[in-house]
């Protein structure tokens, strides 16, 4: 699942606003964090997560957006 179909997905969040704050929340045990510019780039395919930040966001969705989700690194993983 690519990660703006779960963003769609979770109930209680409207804007891609909410999300960042919902998903950095979770993200900060694992030491990450991204900006709303960022996800907009990851989105839209203009970025690629790291490795780590990857790993991080398929253990924060429970396995929903996996490493293999991000071009580039669906090889790696």
């Amino acid at each position: 699942m690519r990660i703006q179909d779960y963003r769609a997905g979770l109930p209680g969040i409207r804007t891609r606003a909410q999300f960042v704050a919902w998903l950095n929340e979770r993200l900060k045990p694992e030491g990450c964090h991204v900006s709303l510019a960022y996800l907009r780039d990851l989105e839209y395919g203009r970025k690629v997560p790291s490795l780590r930040l990857a790993v991080s966001i398929e253990v924060v969705t429970g396995g929903s957006v996996t490493v293999r989700e991000w071009p580039g690194l669906e090889r790696r993983a």
